[in-house]
């Protein structure tokens, strides 16, 4: 699961990663991966994404299930598993 911190900034709500349990990966280096979630969770891309801003909407504390990311082609072409 994927924790993002809600910090308010002025009418804005700025999403920053929190907490990733890491995922075996067999193309990607971690910092890769980071990246590509921290991306994911971004102000900029927060402000167009509806379907991430919903699931850290209906989480109570925010929270993202790694499936989630998971099934995202960027991530999917780095050769991420869950195992």
């Amino acid at each position: 699961m994927i924790k993002s911190n809600q910090k308010t900034q002025t009418k804005k709500t700025a999403y920053t990663l929190y907490h990733i349990k890491m995922v075996e990966t067999t193309g990607a280096s971690q910092a890769e991966i980071k990246k590509q979630i921290e991306y994911y969770l971004s102000d900029a891309n927060l402000a167009r994404d509806k379907f991430f801003r919903e699931q850290i909407e209906t989480d109570k504390e925010g929270w993202i299930a790694i499936t989630h990311f998971l099934n995202c082609n960027k991530v999917k072409s780095m050769g991420i598993s869950s195992q």
